[in-house]
This record gives structure tokens, C-alpha cells and sequence, in this order.
């Protein structure tokens, strides 16, 4: 339904007879089971042979969806500390324990982060649990997750710098505990934003927060890999962020949030998102949440210089295609290097016949940086060290620049932390041929 359809807003993405609502639930299963289901166990006990469990989740409330598991489950449970104790548990198969330590990890150091950044975690508990083959690979509802049984559990991280793709996930899923289940979105088209793009951010974000801002490049350009190619295999016109219209745009609008906090600056964007959240968390009644709504309180934090980037991204459909040329270094005393590289600038916006035609005149805000070879940090884990970074307003063609730098440099970078959506991020770095 399109934005301003006073139906589409009053009803939210779940379904049209969905509402906020209060749950109380009593569960029967076997003797060698345990059911669970969204809110806080009330009760547990058992009677003639069976397992009863007591659920209650009623303030705050909770949108659907509402599914029940029940399965001979081994489980681990620990606390975190918030504003107040959360309880965070994890149950599964009891050979399928390799993991285990890792979501528990993910849930500790999300809810710690997120409820700083967006607001408290409302909720007494969260849990995941392993499902069969036949659900879907990730669902998620009220303090309750599932992932099935070939998803991450025995996954093998043996090596530090492969993407730990089960903590990414664990987070973004933690994440919709923000952006589905407080802020539900409406029906309106490209409210997915708000429980896709939002939740894919907050996993970037707490990435960032995890291994630092310069050394999460792979990361980013594992969603705008997904990106590029799902956009090729479409079957209609790509959508901008304002009306997206398909789940599979997650990681563009992922990556998108997350080059608006490269912008804006990390403080500004929890703001804006906090402000909206306090707007529309458990709403009760319509209007519902959808992607103007979001768009109209990030504009309110995004300074007049930088909203044509929100304007290229929720207007349009751009892509750049920056590239470095050329880079060379030479000494000029101790450990000092004039370093010299040649970039060309170009971004493009899709028309109205779904064809790609260049910009001929921007002037965006767009990181140069050097750097020394990579070094390894006690895990293992590749480190990138930069001696020089710097933002600059850079029109469309070639620059050549030339600086003195302190440090032997190895490579350069145009948007070397990929956080713009550019169509082949590998020509965005290039080592240095030194003299």
C-alpha cells in the first residue's frame, strides 16, 4: 500500500486483525520435553506423566507472530545485567553443543550494546532455540528465537578471521527485538526497513563496536556482496529504500544506516533512532510505524550538507563506482614517505527506464585513507593499521593527491571501509609501488 494510505498505516506488517496484545499461556508437552514460548515463565511443573509450563508476557504487551516449540532439550542459561537482571538461555540438541558459548556471547554483548544505543531491552528474558529442518532457517518472535538444527550449531570457527556469520546473525535477530517487537512496522510499502534494515544496521554496528571501525571492511562487504547480486537476479525495477519491497534488500539498507553513521557520526543516529522509537514502541493504536515516518526523523538529524545522501539512497537507486589508479610512495628521511595516488570518482543513478547514466555533478563526502601492511591482533585476527585518514568533498572524474605521511606505507583506499554502495569495492584499495 503506498505511504500515506490511512489503511496501510493502521495496520501493521503482520497481518490486518493484528494488534498489540497480552499473552498468557499454559503448555502441555511430554515428560522428556520443554516447551517455550514468548514472555516470562511463570510456572513450571509437572502432572500425570506431562511437563507444564506457565508463559506470560503482558507489560509491556507484544505483537505476533506467536509459535510454541516443544523438544528433549539440553539447555544453558546465564544473566545479564542491565538496568535489571535479563535472563538469556540458549537450548538445543545435546550433541549440538560447539557453539553454544558463541550465542550466548552474541545475546551478552548485543543487549549490552543495543539498549544503550536504542533503549532499555523491555523484556525479562530472551531465548533461542534449535528447530527441525522443516522451519525456517531463522525466525523470531517476542524473547524467542529459532534457528533449525543445520544452522550454525556445529558450525567450525577455527579460523580468527572467517565471518563469524552465527554472531552477525544472533545479533541482527537480537536486534528485531527493537526493530520488530517494539517498533512494529505497518503495511505501507517499505516499512521492511524498519525490521530488516534497522536490524541488519544494529549487527553492523555491534561489529563495529567488537572489533573497531577500520577493521570490519569484510563484514560490511559480505551484506553489499549479497546485495549486488540479488539486485541482477530481480525479476522488477529495484525499488530506493523509501518503497523497498523485498527482505532481500537488507543488506543494502544495512550498509546504507551504516554509511549514514559514518556521515553523521554514531551519537546522531542513536538519537534519531531513540526518538523514534519513543514515538512508536507498543503502539497500541494506528498510525503504525512505516519508512516515511523513519525517514522524517532521520532527516531531523542529518546536517542540510549531508542529505543528499539520504536523498541518492531513499529517493533514488545510486551506486558509485569509485576507483584508485595508481599509488606510489617515496622516502624522504626517516620513516617518512611522500605518497602519491590518482583516483577517479563516479556515481550513478538508475532512471525512470531502469537504465544506470552517471552523475555528472556531485560534491560528496567520501573517505581517502593510507595505510601500513595489516598486522595480526593476539587472536590472530588480521588488524588494519592506518597512518592516514582523512573525509573529503570530491566531485565526479580523477584527482591526483600527494602527501607526507610518517609510516611505511603499503596500500591506499578510496572508501576503503566500504561504506558507500559501490559497485566493485575491489579496485577501491590498491598497494603501493614504492620508488
Amino acid at each position: 500500500m503506498p505511504q500515506n494510505d490511512p489503511v496501510g498505516r493502521a495496520m501493521l506488517k503482520a497481518g490486518p486483525t493484528i494488534d498489540l496484545l497480552k499473552l498468557d499461556i499454559t503448555v502441555s508437552t511430554s515428560a522428556n520435553q520443554l516447551a517455550l514460548a514468548p514472555g516470562a515463565l511463570i510456572r513450571q511443573w509437572k502432572q500425570h506423566t506431562r511437563n507444564y509450563f506457565h508463559y506470560s508476557q503482558s507489560n509491556p504487551g507484544m505483537y505476533m507472530p506467536f509459535y510454541i516449540v516443544s523438544a528433549r532439550y539440553a539447555a544453558l542459561q546465564t544473566t545479564v545485567q542491565l538496568d535489571r537482571p535479563v535472563h538469556v538461555a540458549v537450548y538445543y540438541h545435546p550433541e549440538h553443543n560447539r557453539n553454544i558459548n558463541r550465542f550466548i556471547s552474541a545475546y551478552k554483548d548485543g543487549l549490552t550494546y543495543f539498549s544503550k544505543a536504542f533503549g532499555a531491552y523491555p523484556f525479562q528474558h530472551i531465548r533461542l532455540a534449535e528447530t527441525n529442518v522443516y522451519q525456517n532457517k531463522i525466525s523470531s518472535q517476542t524473547t524467542l528465537s529459532t534457528y533449525t538444527e543445520e544452522f550454525a550449531w556445529n558450525a567450525n570457527f577455527t579460523d580468527p578471521n572467517q565471518f563469524d556469520y552465527l554472531y552477525f546473525y544472533t545479533a541482527r535477530t537480537l536486534a528485531q527485538q527493537w526493530w520488530r517487537f517494539q517498533v512494529a512496522p505497518n503495511r505501507t510499502e517499505g516499512s521492511l526497513i524498519i525490521s530488516e534494515g534497522l536490524a541488519t544496521y544494529s549487527a553492523l554496528a555491534l561489529m563495529e563496536n567488537r572489533y573497531g571501525s577500520v577493521n570490519i571492511r569484510g563484514i560490511i562487504l559480505d551484506q553489499l556482496g549479497d546485495y549486488l547480486y540479488r539486485r541482477t537476479r530481480l525479476e522488477q525495477t529495484e525499488h530506493p529504500l523509501q518503497t523497498m519491497n523485498q527482505p532481500e534488500q537488507q543488506g543494502k539498507a544495512g550498509v546504507v544506516l551504516y554509511g549514514l553513521k559514518n556521515l553523521i557520526g554514531e551519537d546522531s543516529l542513536n538519537v534519531a533512532l531513540r526518538d523514534f522509537k519513543r514515538a512508536y514502541a507498543f503502539k497500541n493504536k494506528p498510525p503504525y510505524a512505516g519508512n516515511r515516518d523513519l525517514y522524517d526523523y532521520l532527516q531531523k538529524h542529518v546536517p542540510d550538507s549531508m542529505k543528499y545522501y539520504l536523498k541518492d539512497n531513499w529517493q533514488q537507486v545510486t551506486l558509485y563506482n569509485n576507483k584508485v589508479i595508481s599509488a606510489t610512495a617515496s622516502p624522504i628521511g626517516k620513516n617518512n614517505y611522500q605518497v602519491t595516488f590518482t583516483i577517479n570518482v563516479a556515481k550513478t543513478v538508475l532512471d525512470k527506464k531502469a537504465k544506470e547514466v552517471p552523475v555528472k555533478y556531485m560534491n560528496d563526502y567520501i573517505d581517502l585513507g593510507i595505510f601500513a601492511e595489516d598486522s595480526t591482533d593476539q587472536t590472530g585476527r588480521r588488524k588494519t593499521n592506518p597512518l592516514y585518514l582523512k573525509r573529503y568533498k570530491l566531485t565526479a572524474g580523477s584527482f591526483t593527491l600527494s602527501m607526507r605521511i610518517q609510516g611505511k606505507p603499503a596500500y591506499v583506499g578510496i572508501d576503503p571501509f566500504a561504506t558507500l554502495l559501490d559497485q566493485n569495492s575491489n579496485d577501491n584499495v590498491k598497494n603501493i609501488n614504492n620508488h
